[in-house]
């Protein structure tokens, strides 16, 4: 199959090319690359009622009047070019002749793109504890895939492209039917697995959701609470306009080297977060708080100590309040906030390596 690079652009999408099983270049060694077409998304709904966002977030059609009448008022957005997202598959190595014994989806975080994760990822397709088929890719607007940098209209936008993830790899897997799925998301990919997760909690009974440094919560402080105000204004008025701070580049990890990386890799998108991203990330916080106790998948939340990126009170919140009866959570100290470019990597590895093998003998449901 031939090949073909594909870079993000700085601007407002990417180079536009033709959707489908069209292959590109992988960035992760021995990956597969293709593209998919990106979901069609719904047009924003005028309600913003509680009950409103939790339908969207969970991916359940609305029908009330005031939505109907936003659908024919915003149908033109649904005219817009088919932009198509960028998925690498990483199998167990071609010449072991392994059948995959799992399926296994990782969700980056904002502004990144998924070939940071290799290493992660190379190991779970091929320890031999775990042996996976791995499918990972960029969200829109990250990476290789296309739409403008980092920026999301609607929250559930990018839950929809972590959703056409999973579809295609369960879809295409030679993993045996009924083999375990597992989604896992870094940072605010973890808020999206959390979300993934809630729409078909069944796919996930025997795999489950593995979050490491995940954006699921900020602290709620008044100085916070009069800057959301603010910002759901400018979200409205000025979408694109690049406001909310961004993280600092030496908070993510303490290795110089995995932090000079981070600024210069011309596929991550550094600098303060679009208006209207920021508000829509918040937006998902809040529903998720009343939501939780609705979540009963199997977990296992990583965080730093250090983390200043993501609130590790929040997750241990969640981790306290959600319904699953097979949970954990692990603090690892000093570390920052991409734990899987630590110095000290290897035991975040080791866990996430252990806590999926684990699951990997359990009766087997459909997928």
């Amino acid at each position: 199959m031939a090949s073909s690079s594909v870079p993000a652009s700085s601007s407002a999408s990417s180079a536009n090319a033709s959707s489908g099983e069209e292959a590109a270049s992988a960035a992760i060694p021995h990956a597969c690359a293709i593209f998919l077409p990106a979901p069609v998304y719904a047009p924003k709904p005028t309600s913003s009622s509680p009950a409103t966002q939790h339908a969207r977030l969970l991916g359940k059609v609305t029908t009330n009047a005031e939505n109907n009448m936003a659908a024919k008022t915003n149908s033109s957005s649904q005219k817009l070019k088919q932009n198509r997202l960028y998925v690498q598959r990483i199998a167990p190595a071609a010449t072991s002749n392994i059948t995959p014994r799992g399926v296994y989806v990782f969700i980056h975080g904002l502004g990144e793109h998924c070939s940071r994760y290799g290493e992660l990822l190379t190991t779970l397709a091929n320890d031999e504890t775990t042996q996976l088929d791995v499918v990972t890719g960029d969200l829109s607007g990250h990476g290789r895939s296309d739409g403008p940098r980092a920026y999301c209209e609607k929250f559930e936008d990018w839950i929809e492209d972590a959703c056409a993830f999973v579809e295609y790899a369960v879809s295409t897997t030679k993993a045996p039917p009924g083999s375990p799925v597992f989604v896992h998301g870094q940072s605010m990919g973890g808020l999206i697995a959390t979300y993934v997760a809630l729409r078909n909690q069944a796919r996930f009974q025997r795999g489950g959701v593995v979050l490491t440094s995940a954006a699921l919560d900020v602290e709620w402080t008044l100085t916070l609470k009069f800057q959301a105000q603010i910002g759901a204004l400018l979200s409205m008025l000025t979408p694109s306009l690049e406001i909310v701070p961004a993280v600092r580049p030496e908070d993510m990890s303490k290795d110089p080297e995995m932090v000079k990386d981070y600024v210069n890799d011309p596929l991550n998108t550094v600098g303060n977060t679009k208006a209207r991203t920021g508000q829509e990330v918040l937006s998902a916080f809040r529903a998720l708080v009343a939501l939780t106790p609705q979540f009963e998948v199997p977990l296992l939340a990583l965080h730093g100590t250090s983390d200043h990126c993501t609130s590790i009170s929040a997750v241990e919140r969640f981790v306290a309040n959600c319904g699953s009866m097979d949970k954990e959570m692990k603090r690892f100290e000093g570390l920052y906030h991409t734990m899987l470019h630590e110095p000290e990597r290897q035991d975040v590895l080791n866990t996430i390596v252990s806590w999926s093998s684990r699951r990997l003998t359990a009766p087997n449901p459909r997928l």
